[in-house]
């Protein structure tokens, strides 16, 4: 009986060992049971653990740790599916939420009239800006205008406080297309915008352009051309005129060899502009160093208020885009973003972009190759003393000659 203790010790173990090995659940852990049996054994033998024992309590220990690392590793891909779950459906949700903007949004121009083809630009720091009294040749601007652009169309670029060109095929653009309350010819004036049919004939193209999109501001041709017998202007119309050709017997600076190989300045495009007028039509240089950018502002939206284009001259450079000087028409003004649609004439370089206001005007104060500023050329009925808009000169009673 003297090692009654002992064995009543030893059930007292195996008995709580079974306790904690099956739990209410029914459920039971094998590797706790064979550490409980160790335990005993050893007691029953007092004290001292067989090498079967020892072995048996090794294997449970073993066992012990491997299902504890097993439910922690368990927990943790828990917890990983749970984030994933979570971020799926932030996802979900992002998407669903760009989809409803994207059905509520407008069609954008590329939807409308290039088949859906988006046109990006690349985001880019500006150029370096040219020395302000700093004048280049008319050969380095023209073959730096025909130099190839990283990327096509060609970037555009951001311009400090003064804003950024926004191309007309964005979804930005587009939106400013749809205002209802936009001011300016924008359909009729994109719509005759004709092509350059070289790199240096953009001020001719935007000279035929204005013509076209205001009848009543040229006369017909006085050639036969490719539109015959339909008075609508083209570039060749231009060389063929006989004005044309006088102002080139005057000055070869008129003639198609210089004006191709160097282009036109401002003044020089008013007076080739003057040889095609209508009777009764003027036209007015406005230099963009004699004004300031409000006034530059209210001048051009009067003439858009008219429902007339204005052919602008400006530097590239200074408005967010790459290469040298170019003309291009203004066709419509957005006052949300107080921006100018510029329908550029060089299509295979740049889309139409709305120029924010500030910036158009500082694209037109540096010197061109004349040493004036640029700036651009607006067309006035010139009825009457200080020139009379269409409308005006509609309610002028015509001027009847007394016969004998």
């Amino acid at each position: 009986m003297a090692n009654l203790p002992i064995v009543l010790a030893a059930a007292l173990l195996f008995l709580a060992g079974a306790q904690q090995s099956c739990p209410r659940d029914g459920s039971q852990d094998p590797a706790l049971i064979q550490l409980h049996r160790a335990q005993a054994e050893a007691v029953h033998d007092g004290g001292a653990m067989l090498p079967q024992s020892k072995s048996r309590q090794a294997r449970a220990v073993s066992g012990i740790e491997e299902r504890e690392q097993t439910a922690a590793i368990e927990v943790e891909l828990r917890e990983k599916d749970r984030l994933i779950a979570e971020l799926q459906g932030q996802i979900r949700q992002a998407k669903k939420e760009a989809s409803d903007v994207k059905r509520a949004a407008p069609p954008s121009f590329s939807q409308l009239y290039l088949g859906g083809q988006e046109i990006s630009h690349c985001d880019k720091e500006p150029p370096a800006p040219l020395p302000e009294d700093e004048q280049y040749p008319f050969e380095h601007l023209q073959a730096n205008d025909a130099e190839p652009c990283p990327s096509q169309p060609c970037p555009l670029y951001e311009m400090g406080d003064m804003g950024r060109p926004v191309a007309l095929s964005s979804e930005e653009g587009t939106r400013r297309a749809h205002n209802p309350d936009l001011v300016g010819p924008m359909l009729t004036g994109m719509f005759n915008t004709q092509v350059q049919a070289t790199t240096t004939w953009c001020a001719l193209a935007t000279t035929v352009s204005a013509f076209n999109s205001m009848p009543w501001v040229a006369r017909p041709p006085r050639t036969n051309t490719a539109f015959s017998p339909f008075g609508y202007w083209s570039q060749d119309a231009i060389w063929e005129d006989e004005c044309m050709q006088r102002l080139a017997d005057e000055d070869d600076m008129f003639s198609k060899e210089k004006v191709t190989a160097q282009g036109l300045v401002m003044e020089q495009v008013l007076k080739m502009t003057k040889c095609f007028l209508a009777e009764g039509v003027d036209a007015k240089t406005v230099h963009a160093s004699e004004i300031d950018a409000e006034q530059m502002k209210s001048d051009i939206l009067e003439q858009l208020r008219k429902g007339n284009v204005v052919a602008v001259n400006v530097l590239r450079l200074d408005i967010g885009q790459v290469c040298g000087g170019h003309w291009s028409p203004v066709v419509a003004y957005d006052e949300g973003s107080d921006s100018f649609l510029f329908s550029d004439v060089a299509k295979y370089k740049y889309p139409a972009v709305w120029i924010p206001s500030r910036l158009l005007h500082a694209g037109m104060v540096k010197k061109d190759d004349d040493g004036s500023s640029r700036g651009y050329i607006k067309y006035i009925k010139a009825i009457g003393e200080g020139g009379m808009d269409r409308e005006e000169a509609a309610e002028v009673p015509p001027v009847v000659t007394p016969t004998a």
